[in-house]
């Protein structure tokens, strides 16, 4: 029962990541009020072994919801609404404790599954039915190092939770998630909405030892006694179930499947958009597919590189300072006031370390080809930029074979603040980039969830007046594309191509 005494309407989104944990708190007119954040840490036990500490995820979590209903609005706040990263999984007993830290996407430990899972076609059972390509660092394969190597803890599972469903059955007691993050587990079968038969028992698990599937505007519950008198608020909070954060920030940009792509471009560089069917022959065979958080909506999506991370080595090696003391906002100011002043250059090009995901297979270096003395560093880092903006184009070609033509790309990360890059981009692709710095996307995704969760407004459409993510608009120069659209077809392509074949 909600507390119907309340003023302003506020709704708080608790968005979890690997690396922080962050409670953002938004009237209902869409203005953000208040963040509390804090630090996570990843723990490398042993080579390949990524995991994080349930005990410090939770003790986090209180941390940053208490600075919230501590606040002077912590009286008004009407709901909580989950936002996670998905990969993650953590096994749980019977009475409800941790019997194995969280296994983060990070995680590498799993090689010698993922193998055998391409060997005996696996692979391509799992893509069938869930709509993803098995991964190492996800749910499927890491539940399959768990069974093979720790068969005592897998026996004694009783529920295996991500990210999302843990925070729910923290603050709840009960084990619910929602599409977007089961799909990240690729258990869930893309069409019938539900965890999958065939995909339990090939890993060896009962389809009840899975969290309930509900819709993201479902209530997962309220404050349990424990944790409301933690955090200073009371029981009658709701705990909603919300969603997958890149999905939420999709959702807060309007990625909606007509004409609109999203960059998410951090360390790694993932792009989706949104389709109307969950049928994977309309998506190209080395994309994904996962549940949008509209429904009877699907998002397409691919991995491209971690494009953020090599460019980020780039930067420390070659624009750092002689004395190693150069901050890092100053390096990338020079770096792209640098760049602005080089010259098109039609031959010199960069094919991207982890790039070339449109082939079979995957680069495990990066290389620059055409290079001559009189190149600058600054030359070599446009080549970088254009590189990492032809595998975008190159995966949005793809997708206009299957009748997904994108005309307007959202740049969200750290990218979106580069002047140069974005506008390489933009001339590359040829259509319109909106670039958005603001950090709280999947938090601002949550609230738009809770909000019509509540009844608050009628569907996300209305919700998106007045929640909303402004962004800088970038126009084509279409001059530049038709010189870049020859060096795509004529360099970029063919040479990766050729890479190929001689291998």
């Amino acid at each position: 029962m909600t507390n119907k005494n309340r003023g302003e309407i506020m709704y708080l989104a608790l968005d979890v990541g690997t690396t922080i944990a962050k409670a953002v708190l938004f009237n209902k007119n869409g203005e953000e009020l208040l963040v509390a954040e804090k630090p996570l840490d990843t723990i490398i036990r042993q080579k390949d072994y990524y995991e994080q500490d349930p005990e410090q995820i939770k003790e986090t979590i209180y941390e940053v919801l208490k600075e919230h209903f501590t606040s002077k609005w912590g009286s008004e706040i009407k709901a909580i609404i989950l936002s996670t990263q998905g990969g993650a999984i953590i096994p749980i007993d019977e009475n409800g404790k941790e019997i194995y830290p969280f296994i983060s996407w990070l995680d590498n430990r799993a090689g010698e599954q993922m193998e055998y899972m391409k060997k005996d076609g696996t692979a391509k059972i799992v893509r069938e039915k869930s709509g993803w390509w098995p991964q190492i660092g996800l749910p499927f394969v890491t539940l399959s190092w768990l069974r093979d190597n720790e068969p005592e803890v897998f026996k004694g599972t009783d529920k295996f939770l991500s990210l999302n469903d843990y925070l729910g059955f923290v603050l709840t007691g009960n084990c619910v998630t929602n599409l977007s993050c089961a799909g990240e587990v690729l258990l869930a079968n893309s069409v019938e909405a539900d965890w999958d038969d065939d995909l339990c028992r090939i890993l060896g698990i009962r389809k009840d030892q899975l969290s309930v599937i509900k819709e993201a505007e479902a209530v997962v519950g309220h404050l349990t006694e424990s944790v409301a008198a933690r955090i200073g608020a009371t029981v009658d909070i709701p705990v909603i179930n919300g969603g997958q954060d890149h999905t939420l920030e999709a959702l807060a940009v309007g990625i909606n499947g007509k004409g609109k792509s999203m960059l998410a471009c951090g360390t790694a560089w993932v792009i989706n958009c949104a389709t109307d069917s969950g049928e994977l022959k309309n998506i190209p065979i080395n994309m994904d597919l996962n549940f949008h958080i509209l429904k009877n909506k699907w998002v397409i999506s691919q991995y491209l590189g971690s494009f953020g991370g090599n460019f980020e080595w780039w930067m420390n090696n070659f624009w750092q300072d002689c004395d190693g003391k150069t901050e890092r906002k100053l390096m990338f100011s020079k770096m792209n006031e640098a760049v602005d002043n080089t010259k098109f250059d039609k031959s010199l090009i960069y094919l991207p370390y982890s790039g070339g995901r449109q082939l079979d297979g995957v680069r495990e270096f990066g290389n620059f080809l055409n290079s001559d003395t009189g190149h600058s560093r600054a030359d070599f880092t446009r080549a970088m930029m254009e590189g990492s903006a032809f595998e975008v184009r190159w995966a949005l070609d793809k997708l206009e074979e299957y009748g997904i033509v994108v005309d307007e790309l959202w740049m969200i990360g750290g990218t979106a603040k580069s002047e140069a890059w974005t506008q390489i981009i933009s001339d590359v692709l040829g259509v319109k980039v909106y670039k958005s710095n603001y950090s709280h996307g999947p938090a601002l995704g949550a609230a738009l969830i809770g909000g019509v969760s509540l009844g608050d407004y009628p569907n996300y459409e209305e919700a998106r007046k007045v929640f909303t993510i402004k962004g800088t608009i970038v126009e084509p120069n279409m001059d530049m594309k038709e010189k870049y659209d020859i060096k795509f077809e004529k360099i970029f392509k063919d040479s990766l191509i050729r890479e190929r074949e001689e291998v």
